[in-house]
């Protein structure tokens, strides 16, 4: 094999046409959102601006953000060469509805959590309606809905649309259309996990593993969110939800505006942010899932986005 011949094949594999490999589809745009949106931007900002913790966060998600949707602009064009609603932007009603409904289940799974915990004296409320790092607390609110609506938009994106869709397609070759979105599906989650253990927080008085676990968790509903739904919308509110009911309704620091400031005295596998005390709000959220998608969309319920013919990109 000729280097061309060998470039050719490492670039696009088997494919007939022009798409690179899915592996290409989904490197490239998460690259691209890291270097700009993690490094580029918020490194100018830093550099030039002297802000406080709110405001910083506010400046570092908003820069994933753009930075994601110019990825996926770039990406969907020049690579995919598919339009951008194919990534589950179909925007209508319904994908507005399922955005609410994601929200509403998003606060349960938190919700339950914290009266588990309220209810076995593990969480204390310090403070309710607290400031944080904000100059007004209704103030500081709105702006933790933004940034973290930004988190929802730019992880979703790239975990779920970009990751997702690449990985089933480049399955299709192989498997059947279920057998490929779950495999989508287990490798998005497994990446969503693992990624948040080195970049995430775990609270100080939480357990590594048992943060992972809440990860690996979490990442597995809202991937069954998006295979479920074949929409961003639903991944996106859940995802949107679940930070804003954790850091800014039931378990506020004393960094953030939050509703409650609380104390967490939990056994390390039972905090109820990252442990055991999680579990019953995700059985409950996975339970909300599966019926919202069921009564939503009925039998056609796994119909999703890779029902056109299968890529051969490898």
């Amino acid at each position: 094999m000729d280097i061309r011949a060998y470039s050719r094949w490492l670039l696009r594999g088997s494919d007939t046409s022009n798409r690179p490999r899915s592996v290409w589809r989904i490197l490239v745009p998460i690259v691209l959102t890291v270097l700009v949106g993690g490094i580029a931007i918020p490194g100018i900002v830093s550099e030039t601006l002297s802000l406080g913790s709110l405001s910083m966060a506010f400046v570092s998600n908003a820069s994933f953000a753009l930075a994601t949707l110019g990825a996926i602009a770039v990406s969907a064009w020049y690579l995919d060469h598919r339009p951008l609603r194919a990534y589950g932007f179909s925007l209508s009603r319904a994908w507005w509805f399922d955005f609410v409904a994601g929200v509403v289940i998003g606060g349960i799974l938190v919700g339950t959590a914290f009266i588990f915990a309220y209810s076995l004296e593990w969480v204390t409320v310090l403070e309710m309606w607290s400031t944080g790092d904000g100059s007004t607390v209704v103030g500081g609110l709105v702006l933790m809905a933004i940034v973290f609506l930004c988190v929802g938009f730019w992880e979703e994106t790239i975990f779920r649309g970009v990751v997702v869709t690449n990985v089933a397609e480049g399955l299709r070759t192989r498997l059947s259309s279920r057998q490929a979105l779950f495999g989508a599906w287990a490798v998005s989650t497994v990446l969503f996990g693992v990624l948040h253990l080195p970049l995430g927080t775990v609270p100080g008085e939480a357990s590594t593993v048992g943060m992972l676990g809440v990860w690996l968790s979490l990442g597995g509903l809202l991937g069954l969110a998006y295979v479920l739904s074949g929409q961003l919308a639903l991944p996106i509110g859940l995802h949107f939800a679940v930070n804003y009911a954790t850091n800014s309704i039931f378990f506020g620091s004393d960094l953030f505006p939050t509703v409650l400031r609380t104390e967490i005295t939990a056994p390390e596998l039972w905090h109820p942010i990252a442990g055991l005390t999680m579990v019953p709000g995700l059985l409950v959220a996975f339970g909300l899932v599966i019926a919202w998608c069921y009564w939503r969309r009925g039998e056609s319920v796994l119909a999703v986005h890779i029902s056109e013919r299968p890529s051969k990109t490898s």
